[in-house]
């Protein structure tokens, strides 16, 4: 309204998220990237990014890629499409990034991933289901129509997956 560019700095990302026409995230002193905050959010270009927006945080898998997709540790395949990431190389180290929101169940599905709930969590409109997939930490927001509980092994599968060079955190999406 009153036609003047304001920087307003802060370390609160739902601040950031919900104030910013434009964005910028900074990583020890370096602009690490810089856009709309559906941008930024959507697409990150670095692990750092992606991890600090979002709330509940990424989950990040260790893995590797092999024909059609990555390894996970315990040797669960995820598929890549290889459109969104032609610079994936058979063997090399990654990181895959899911948001919570963008895991879903997918019961009876043999092929999808298999999570152990070690704790479920309602809250309100959503249950947030924290536990383990492929050894690693993960937590996922689902429907509170979703029938899980703790103990639960339950299928999943990622609605949208960020991938990032293991080594320098760099986003491999095309």
């Amino acid at each position: 309204q009153l036609g003047a560019t304001s920087i307003y700095v802060t370390h609160d990302q739902v601040e950031a998220m919900t104030l910013a026409d434009q964005m910028f995230v900074l990583n020890k002193g370096q602009v690490e990237q810089s856009g709309t905050p559906r941008e930024v959010y959507d697409f990150p270009r670095t692990r750092f990014v992606a991890g600090f927006l979002g709330s509940p945080a990424m989950n990040f898998l260790p893995a590797t890629a092999d024909q059609g997709g990555a390894r996970l540790q315990d040797g669960t395949h995820v598929e890549l499409d290889p459109r969104l990431f032609p610079a994936v190389r058979h063997g090399q180290k990654l990181t895959l990034g899911v948001r919570p929101h963008d895991l879903s169940l997918a019961p009876g599905d043999d092929k999808a991933l298999p999570l152990r709930a070690d704790l479920v969590e309602l809250l309100g409109p959503e249950l947030q289901i924290h536990g383990t997939l492929a050894g690693t930490p993960v937590t996922l927001c689902v429907e509170t129509a979703s029938s899980v509980n703790k103990g639960d092994t339950i299928r999943l599968r990622p609605r949208s997956v960020h991938v990032f060079d293991a080594d320098t955190g760099l986003s491999l999406r095309a």
